[in-house]
């Protein structure tokens, strides 16, 4: 359910209060901070199935695009938050502390 194993580690995945990124371990992909220092905001306008998703990696933006996706729990949530499929909505307007959102490019070229 998470990347490090089976089990919530709270020295991985933080409690309390949001710590900095470079304080947290990375995953195989080099990424500090995935699940559990803050829910991330995605690209992706919300539906709630996966029928229509893009299975290219590319953002789903057929949905309902006044709301979109937030992954992975934050260090508010419990264990079943954190897990890597955990998705939930939000309105495009809502802000809040435990939410953040992760600045990622790629090569279009090497698609």
């Amino acid at each position: 359910p998470y990347w490090w194993g089976d089990r919530l580690d709270r020295n991985i995945a933080p409690s309390g209060q949001p710590r900095d990124t470079t304080e947290l371990a990375a995953n195989p992909f080099e990424l500090a901070g995935i699940l559990g220092n803050l829910r991330e905001w995605v690209e992706d306008c919300y539906v709630n199935n996966y029928a229509e998703t893009p299975t290219d990696g590319r953002a789903n933006l057929s949905g309902d695009c006044s709301r979109r996706v937030i992954r992975g729990g934050s260090f508010e949530d419990g264990a079943s938050e954190h897990r890597a499929a955990n998705r939930a909505r939000i309105g495009v307007n809502v802000r809040d502390k435990s939410i953040g959102f992760r600045v990622a490019t790629s090569n279009s070229a090497e698609r």
